[in-house]
């Protein structure tokens, strides 16, 4: 097994992920470590080819794929290290988590900080639980644009288990 020891490990590599990372090493970490379970930084980015990114951040109309190749750079010169094809299979608290990596087998990370930036993954609907049934004690976050409040948020947090349901 693989000994990794690092300031602040950052589980995702794409754009949350490696900001993220990128203000670690700003804010004085020595040792930062993204961990990315594809074979390459950028998460969704590559994929999305319309522009509209880095407008705020870069100050320039970007494609999906150039937004990506400004962080990777941004983070390549800040000294971030990257482990890519790398599952993390288990969170030990905040201070450690074992992971496997394609060429390295198990890994098994130490570090002072865990930063989770994650992003989402679109699911067909089939995928997708039924809304009919839920089981009992779930909380479920549903968009509710009737419910939205007068500030324009449109989320709702539902606790079965506490029969209620609140605006957030």
């Amino acid at each position: 097994m693989t000994r990794l020891c690092c300031d602040v490990a950052v589980i995702g590599g794409g754009p949350a992920g490696l900001a993220a990372a990128c203000a670690a090493r700003q804010e004085g970490a020595d040792r930062v470590v993204i961990i990315e379970r594809n074979v390459e930084l950028g998460g969704i980015l590559p994929q999305c080819i319309h522009n509209g990114f880095g407008v705020r951040i870069f100050g320039a109309d970007l494609t999906g794929p150039e937004y990506a190749t400004r962080w990777i750079d941004r983070a390549t010169d800040a000294g971030v290290e990257v482990l890519l094809d790398t599952m993390v299979l288990e969170v030990r608290g905040a201070n450690g988590m074992l992971a496997c990596n394609a060429s390295l087998g198990l890994v098994d990370i130490d570090c002072a900080a865990i930063v989770a930036c994650m992003g989402c993954r679109e699911r067909p609907r089939g995928a997708l639980p039924s809304l009919a049934r839920v089981p009992r004690g779930c909380i479920r976050l549903a968009p509710r644009s009737d419910w939205s409040t007068s500030r324009g948020m449109s989320l709702v947090s539902v606790s079965s288990s506490l029969a209620r349901a609140t605006l957030v």
